[in-house]
């Protein structure tokens, strides 16, 4: 029955895609090792019992299959818990699944496909410039402010 449910377990802890899955996967695999720890004692009070009753050989040989079966359990246990326990430490939590597609909606929204530059504006002719008004001759003293005016 135990070994069954550890299968399972580990069957559904390959299949969990977010931390909170694995999270639910484990309650039942430690209540399952505490369950082991106490049947320890059992195991090895049933073993020295049977040691005693029916000396060292015989014994063993009597509660082997026990103690073989009972450490294959404990192995199992072991075995799946540090699977989810790993799982539980690695996979992204469901938060971080629900905001990664809308992280990446955003980068294609604001990520142009191609970069453009944008057209220069177009170029006006060029043309010299000219007077509209001549230039009319003033005669000053050497050193005397003048002002030129003219219209372009």
């Amino acid at each position: 029955e135990t070994t069954k449910m550890l299968f399972e377990l580990e069957q559904q802890a390959k299949a969990v895609k977010t931390k909170e899955e694995a999270k639910a996967l484990l309650p039942p695999v430690e209540q399952k090792a505490k369950e082991a720890e106490m049947q320890e004692g059992r195991v090895r009070y049933v073993s020295e019992l049977s040691v005693r009753v029916h000396g060292k050989d015989e014994g063993e040989k009597a509660t082997r299959h026990v103690v073989v079966q009972f450490h294959e359990v404990r192995e199992t246990i072991t075995y799946v818990r540090t699977e989810i326990k790993t799982k539980i430490q690695t996979l992204p939590s469901k938060h971080d699944l629900d905001i990664k597609p809308q992280i990446e909606v955003i980068k294609k929204v604001e990520t142009p496909t191609k970069f453009e530059l944008p057209s220069p504006p177009p170029k006006k002719p060029v043309i010299p410039p000219s007077f509209s008004r001549k230039l009319t001759s003033a005669v000053v003293d050497e050193g005397s402010p003048f002002r030129f005016e003219c219209r372009v």
